[in-house]
Parts: C-alpha cells; structure tokens; sequence
C-alpha cells in the first residue's frame, strides 16, 4: 500500500505528527515505531505510567535505547543518555517537567539566521499544545491536549519545605510561574502528570487519531 506520508517514529514529535496530520481524511500516513505499543494506555507498565517511577530510563531498559554520551575533556566517562524506545518516546520515560526556554534563547537563535525562532514566533504554538489548569493569560494556552500544573496547593516534602525557607531567608523571590517570560526565583516545577500519570505524546495525541482509518501503525 502507498502512503501519502510516512512518520518514522512514534516518539514525542512523531506521535504528535500522525496525529495532526491524519486530521485530513484525504491523507494517508503511516506511523512507525521499532519500541511497544500499548494501545490500552490503562494497561502501561508502571514505569511508564507514573512520573515518579524513573524505571524506563535506567541503562538496560526495554523502553530506551541505552544510548551514551561521548567522553570529553570535561566529562571523562561516558554518560547514558536515555531516549524512549516506546510508543511515545522519550516523554514516555522522561521526568516529566514542563518547562519553556527563556525568551532570550529563541530570540537569540533567530539573530543568528533562525528567523521563525523569535520568541513571538514560537508562543502561539506552546500555547496550541498546552492546557494550563493555573494560568489562564496571554501567555499560557487553556485548550490544548496538553495539560500543565504545579505542584500547589502543598504540602511538600520536608527537604522542599526546607529549601524554599532557605530560598526565602538568602531573599530569593517566590516564583508563580517558571514558564512566564520574566520568570525568576524559586518555584514548583510546572509538570505534565494529572493524577500522578505522565501525559505523553501518545497519551495526548495519538490515543484520539487511532481509530481513524486514514492512519496506520506499525510497531515491532
């Protein structure tokens, strides 16, 4: 069979891609992944399920690639560096903090030649994708399939208890928002794991395209 598009990788981006582009009937794609599929997203091993489970990333995990870093003058021994081998890649592994760059970074890149990287240029889409249940402004989306929140109201643990009166005692400001443009002091991260569950891409956006029948998947 033919396709008009074939996605190489059911990972972060890739689920994201089969998704959105299978929204046109008219389209055929073709989604590929050499990790697991769990279409029962109820049935998700526990270290893919929970953020607090870090098991799909240790080095000799099925769900990642057992990938390492080269050694270098400041880094003699190579590290793992874990990338999903899942459906849904590495934000099926990851610990999953929802953090956006800082302005400055995109506009930067942009500067250098990148000029669809400013960050004006780049909000509307991190807007498209998340649905912040705390902020509801010109910086935050609030229909997107993504959902974001932090971890208040509290309680903490006693070491985050402890290091936030530190914080507060040095004089470093209590931060609302670590994802506002002017975001500066000490914060609980925003994350993406309503009741406990990682939301992945294959969670967010490939669970709603799977029935259609313009998109097909193939896993090993």
């Amino acid at each position: 069979m033919n396709y008009d598009v074939i996605v190489v990788g059911a990972g972060s981006a890739g689920c994201v891609l089969a998704s959105r582009l299978s929204e046109d009937p008219k389209r055929s794609v073709l989604l590929l992944e050499a990790g697991r599929d769990y279409p029962d997203l109820e049935k998700l091993p526990p270290e893919l399920m929970y953020a607090t489970n870090p098991g799909g990333s240790i080095l000799g995990s099925a769900y990642n690639w057992g990938t390492m870093g080269k050694a270098n003058a400041r880094q003699s021994k190579p590290l793992h560096a874990p990338r999903g081998k899942v459906i849904g890649g590495s934000s099926s592994i990851n610990g999953p903090i929802f953090r956006r760059g800082v302005p400055e970074d995109y506009d930067t890149w942009a500067a250098k030649g990148n000029s669809e990287w400013t960050f004006a240029k780049v909000l509307p889409y991190f807007k498209k994708l998340e649905r912040d249940i705390d902020f509801q402004d010109g910086h935050h989306g609030t229909n997107g399939p993504m959902p974001v929140h932090r971890d208040n109201p509290r309680p903490w643990a006693p070491y985050q208890t402890a290091l936030q009166q530190a914080a507060r005692d040095m004089g470093i400001p209590e931060d609302p928002d670590m994802n506002s443009p002017a975001s500066t002091g000490i914060a609980s991260f925003p994350v993406n794991t309503p009741d406990g569950r990682r939301m992945s891409t294959a969670r967010a956006y490939l669970a709603q395209a799977r029935l259609r029948p313009n998109l097909r998947d193939l896993y090993t």
